[in-house]
């Protein structure tokens, strides 16, 4: 029988892994229950951590990042985790309840253990600036769902963004910053922008496999669709192409993250489905990832 795995009482949704030391940690949105039809729950998102020792099998670490009421971060949106000198660093979105995409922002919180979290004392330590060259201020605004990665020894995050160089109505993006030093953040021109999508590309995540680089991304219902996709390119910073049949899985699935574990290139994804009435997410088992002689992703099961 496959091993989904949620908390108790509540969904497992956006998420991001990390392996150290032969563990696999998944941080991850802890949301409340909600009805089907709903679009989102009415309480306050909590970020969360889970551990697998076998990539099959988790363990509930504990809550890691609370949201605060009546602050930029009532409720707590997706984010990254990553390894930095030592250190373990998540960057997440907050935003408020009523507010939602337009008031989102990014904060930094930091463990020497990931069981204990502490938020850094310059929060938001990420803002949107409409004055960016790059980035659009279009209603339903996009900036949000960081996503941390390293490049010959510099430090990047992506996010879901608009560009402001694509008409109207079509400036959904993955958009990116380098940290040239904490918590400075310098505007670069979008990494990926197909011209096509209403709203930000979600959840993006990037990933070096053999000698090509894997730009992973969500398409959300305000762009007429659920699906996670993906694009290939030869450099961190593209220019990326698309293959025709570049859904990851069935639009029922989310979030797609890549691991390596035990020498095995690993899918992890949330999967979407109702029960007594309420919308549950759960987390998946892994697929195996392999990558084709004309660089496609090909998933198999494990």
């Amino acid at each position: 029988m496959a091993n989904f795995y949620q908390h108790k009482n509540y969904s497992f949704q956006d998420f991001d892994l990390l392996v150290d030391d032969g563990v696999i940690y998944a941080c991850y949105i802890k949301k409340a229950p909600r009805l089907i039809g709903e679009h989102d729950s009415r309480q306050p998102n909590i970020y969360a951590m889970a551990k697998s020792k076998d990539s099959v099998n988790w363990e509930e670490v504990g809550d890691i990042i609370l949201p605060v009421p009546n602050s930029w971060e009532e409720s707590i949106w997706a984010g990254g985790i990553s390894k930095q000198n030592d250190k373990y660093v998540i960057y997440y979105t907050g935003t408020t309840m009523k507010g939602r995409n337009d008031f989102c922002k990014i904060g930094k919180a930091y463990s020497e253990d990931l069981a204990h979290w502490e938020k850094d004392l310059e929060n938001p330590v990420f803002i949107f600036d409409s004055q960016s060259p790059y980035y659009s201020d279009e209603k339903k605004l996009a900036f949000r769902d960081p996503f941390f990665f390293e490049h010959e020894g510099r430090k990047y995050i992506l996010f879901c963004a608009k560009d402001k160089k694509q008409p109207a109505g079509k400036q959904g993006c993955i958009g990116v910053a380098e940290e040239t030093e904490q918590n400075k953040f310098c505007w670069m021109p979008p990494i990926f922008s197909p011209g096509i999508y209403f709203d930000g590309l979600e959840c993006p995540a990037l990933y070096k496999i053999k000698d090509k680089w894997y730009l992973l991304y969500g398409i959300d219902m305000e762009n007429d669709e659920k699906a996670f996709r993906y694009a290939v390119a030869d450099s961190p910073f593209g220019p990326y192409k698309t293959f025709k049949d570049n859904q990851l899985l069935s639009s029922n699935n989310y979030t797609c993250r890549i691991i390596n574990f035990g020498g095995k290139n690993l899918l992890y994804h949330w999967f979407r489905d109702n029960q007594n009435g309420k919308t549950r997410e759960r987390l998946a088992p892994p697929k195996g990832v392999h990558i084709l002689e004309d660089g496609r992703i090909s998933l198999s099961e494990i």
